[in-house]
Parts: C-alpha cells; sequence; structure tokens
C-alpha cells in the first residue's frame, strides 16, 4: 500500500495541491472533498461532483469506449448485384459480350483481304478458262476456212485440168476428122482447129474462174464476219472481268462498311452473318462467252458448159464439129452452117 502512494497517489495529490481550491482541503475527504473552482460556468466540482476526468476513487476516470454495431463478418447479401470492382453481373456480363463482339468483328475485318485475293484469283482463273474455250473455237474456225479455201481452191484447178484435158481432146478429134477427109495438113487442121478448140476451153475456164471468185469472196467475207464476232467475244469476256472484279470489290467494301457499323451497336447474330457472307465473295464466278457463227457459207459448184466432142457420121452430113463449125469456117462462111460443112472447112 506504501508503495501505490508513493507511486501514484502521492506524486498525484502534489499536482493536484498545485491547483486552486475554493476553500481548504477538509481533513479526511481525500482529493475530492475540497471543490475545484477550475471548471467552466463556475461549477464546483467536489467530492460528491468530481470532475469528468477523475474518478472519486482518487485516479484519472478512463473515457468510455465508443459505442460501435457489432460487426458481421459473414458474407453479406448483395441485393443489387454487385461485384467486385464495382460492376454489376449484368454490367459485367455485357462488358464481356461487347469485348466478344469485337475481337469478332476484328476476326471478321482480317479475312476480307485473303477473300479479296481468293476472289481475284477465281475470277482470273474462269477468264482463263472461258478465254481458252473461245480461243479453241476460234482455232477451229480458223481450220475451217483454211480447209475450205484449200478445198475450194482444189476444186478449181481440177475444174481447169479437167478442160484442159477434154480440150486436147476435142483438138485431136478435130484434127483427125479433118485428116479423114483429105483436110489433114491444111489450115484448118493446122490452125483454125487448136484456135476452135482454144475458144471453147477458155470460155469454159471463164466459168470456172468466175465460180472460183465468188467461192472465195464468200468464203473471205464469211471469215472476216467470224472474227468479228470473236473479236467481239474477247473483248466482251474482258468486260466481264472487269465487272466481275468491280463487283467484288464493292462488295467487300459494303462488308467491311457494314462490320465497321456493328462496333457502335454490336449485334452478334449480325456480326455472324457477315462473317457468314464473306466466305461467298468471290466464290460464285462464271463466264460466259458471246456465242460466234463460224459455219462455212455454202460454195458454188464448179459448172461449165461442156462441148460435145465431134464425131465422125457415116455421111459429111451426119459428121458433128459443132461447137466449132462456125469457128472453123470463119464469120464470112457463117451463113453455110446448114451446108455440107465438112467440104468447106476441107478446103484450104
Amino acid at each position: 500500500m506504501s508503495l501505490i502512494n508513493s507511486l501514484i497517489v502521492n506524486p498525484f495529490r502534489s499536482l493536484m495541491g498545485q491547483l486552486p481550491y475554493a476553500d481548504a482541503p477538509k481533513p479526511g475527504g481525500g482529493i475530492f472533498s475540497q471543490p475545484y473552482l477550475g471548471a467552466p460556468n463556475g461549477v464546483l466540482y467536489g467530492a460528491g461532483n468530481p470532475p469528468p476526468n477523475l474518478s472519486p476513487q482518487g485516479g484519472l476516470n478512463t473515457p468510455a469506449p465508443a459505442q460501435v454495431a457489432p460487426t458481421d463478418t459473414s458474407a453479406p447479401t448483395d441485393t443489387s448485384g454487385s461485384t467486385s470492382g464495382g460492376q454489376t453481373a449484368a454490367q459485367q456480363a455485357a462488358a464481356s459480350a461487347t469485348a466478344a463482339n469485337e475481337a469478332n468483328i476484328q476476326n471478321q475485318l482480317g479475312r476480307l483481304g485473303n477473300q479479296q485475293n481468293i476472289g481475284n484469283q477465281n475470277i482470273s482463273d474462269q477468264y482463263n478458262s472461258a478465254y481458252q474455250t473461245l480461243a479453241n473455237q476460234q482455232a477451229l474456225a480458223q481450220r475451217d476456212y483454211t480447209t475450205a479455201t484449200n478445198n475450194d481452191q482444189a476444186n478449181k484447178q481440177a475444174s481447169d485440168a479437167q478442160i484442159n484435158t477434154q480440150t486436147g481432146q476435142n483438138l485431136s478429134g478435130i484434127q483427125r476428122l479433118l485428116g479423114a477427109h483429105g483436110s489433114g495438113s491444111s489450115s484448118a487442121s493446122s490452125i483454125l482447129a487448136p484456135y476452135a478448140a482454144g475458144q471453147l476451153g477458155n470460155t469454159q475456164r471463164g466459168q470456172v474462174q468466175n465460180t472460183y471468185g465468188n467461192n472465195q469472196s464468200a468464203l473471205d467475207t464469211n471469215w472476216g464476219d467470224t472474227q468479228n464476232q470473236f473479236a467481239n467475244s474477247f473483248g466482251n469476256l474482258s468486260a466481264q472481268k472487269q465487272n466481275q472484279t468491280n463487283a467484288l470489290l464493292a462488295q467487300i467494301d459494303t462488308t467491311r462498311a457494314n462490320l465497321l457499323g456493328q462496333q457502335a451497336n454490336p449485334d452478334t447474330n449480325q456480326i455472324n452473318n457477315l462473317g457468314n457472307q464473306i466466305d461467298s465473295l468471290g466464290r460464285n464466278v462464271t463466264f460466259t462467252p458471246q456465242a460466234v457463227n463460224a459455219a462455212q457459207p455454202n460454195l458454188s459448184q464448179y459448172a461449165y458448159n461442156p462441148s460435145a466432142a465431134p464425131t465422125a457420121g457415116t455421111t459429111q452430113a451426119a459428121t458433128n464439129l459443132s461447137p466449132y463449125q462456125l469457128l472453123l469456117q470463119g464469120d464470112q462462111n457463117k451463113n453455110l452452117a446448114g451446108q455440107n460443112t465438112l467440104g468447106t472447112v476441107g478446103q484450104s
């Protein structure tokens, strides 16, 4: 007890003795038996009314602990849907969906360039295929034109050869007839007979030449028209290629714009539909060459007026020199055509 007094009570009494009191301490009353004049508003503190920070037992009062509502350590019930970070579950889900849509949009946008390359390659492949088909048709038409031209030339040459042969045979026939009637060495045999046979042969050759000229003109005109058709068809293929390329580019640009438009208000289904459309861009590419009528024209047959070979009859009247008779006689003897021409021709 003496230790407590020496450590706590006595120092405290010494402190309290320095404070002004209203009256002297009362014997046996302790430190709170004297009124305390230092209180605000002139309140006197004493044994029955100690200061608020002093206890009647002669020590400092310990301030009463602040009243704190009991803490519930159990997990709180989130009636508003709040999660970590201050976002609601709905907000978090919306943010996640937005991020997923944006990633999908960027993915689809990244595919457009490659799809355009694929489409351009498809266009090029289909164009080359159609071009080759048309070129093959042109080669066939060229072959047919060349064949028809060569055949027509061969037919003309055959006709000329036939006329030459026939002309020679006719000349030999006339000369034999003249010789048989004693005029083998006459001028009619050596001069007029070849002339007459040659004249008729030239007439026949002229007919053949006309046929040949008409046929070649028809072939050349038809081939020129065919070439123009092919040129137009090739040009149309080039135009189709350019149109296909432009259409693909327009589709790519439209799809890109639609995807970018989804960034402001994304719609997952719409984004997926646009992605599916990308797969079809540049896929269905077709080229249709313009038809070319490469049929060959109908050519005329090589025909000429054949001459009947001169024949010797049993009598002079039955002997046939036609159609050489007038040529052999000369213009001055045309009036004697119905008479005994053999005798006339035989005169030298």
